[in-house]
């Protein structure tokens, strides 16, 4: 369901998914949602889409503000 509302036309739809990912894995550090906030954050049209993106990786990394994340490898894609 949440990968339906990422692959939407509709950016209002793509805004929710992103939130629905950050709420998911809030404060869990999870590296699979990382890389999509990431990848949404770099790549969406619509600005509102990219900022709840970003604002989202916050919710995701909350818990762990002393560990840095560690870093996807974007070069391969």
């Amino acid at each position: 369901m949440v990968t339906m509302l990422l692959a939407e036309k509709d950016f209002i739809l793509r805004y929710g998914g992103v939130y629905t990912v950050a709420l998911a894995y809030a404060g869990t550090s999870n590296y699979g949602a990382i890389r999509k906030l990431l990848h949404i954050a770099v790549s969406d049209t619509p600005d509102d889409v990219r900022r709840a993106a970003v604002t989202s990786l916050a919710l995701v990394l909350f818990k762990n503000p002393g560990q840095p994340a560690q870093e996807p490898d974007f070069r391969t894609q």
